[in-house]
């Protein structure tokens, strides 16, 4: 019995876990969403209810052709979105634990001693 419960409270605390995890990359997501649309906006003039409904088609052409215009709209956001993104994370992730950083620093550092310095 005494065991039944104890896999009950870890069953508790995985789905308390998981719960918990799942808000945080929904909170992520909205906050990327928002920012990257505030971005848009600064530089750009649109309606913000049409944009928030999904991608504009241009409905003078095939939907095969406006998938094709899709994906290359993605894929140029890709490497601007990936910098964009970077700016944003302090916002969104938590902190790394201290043994972590110290770790991911001394890899860094590791990596640049060990790459050829082709700027001399």
């Amino acid at each position: 019995m005494r065991e039944a419960a104890r896999g009950d409270a870890l069953v508790d605390q995985l789905c308390y876990l998981g719960a918990t995890l799942r808000d945080r990359v929904r909170d992520a997501l909205h906050i990327g969403v928002k920012r990257a649309m505030a971005v848009v906006c600064s530089g750009f003039s649109y309606d913000m209810e049409v944009v928030s409904h999904d991608f504009i088609t241009d409905i003078s052409k095939t939907d095969a052709k406006n998938e094709e215009r899709l994906h290359a709209l993605i894929d140029d956001a890709d490497v601007p979105g990936e910098m964009l993104a970077k700016l944003f994370e302090p916002e969104v992730l938590p902190l790394r634990p201290a043994r972590v950083q110290k770790t991911r620093r001394k890899a860094e550092v590791n990596t640049k001693a060990s790459e050829p310095n082709l700027g001399t």
